[in-house]
């Protein structure tokens, strides 16, 4: 669950 979560935190803080 966390590894796909790691990813969508970062796409997040991208700035979208």
């Amino acid at each position: 669950s966390l590894a796909v979560l790691q990813p969508l935190l970062q796409f997040g803080a991208s700035g979208v």
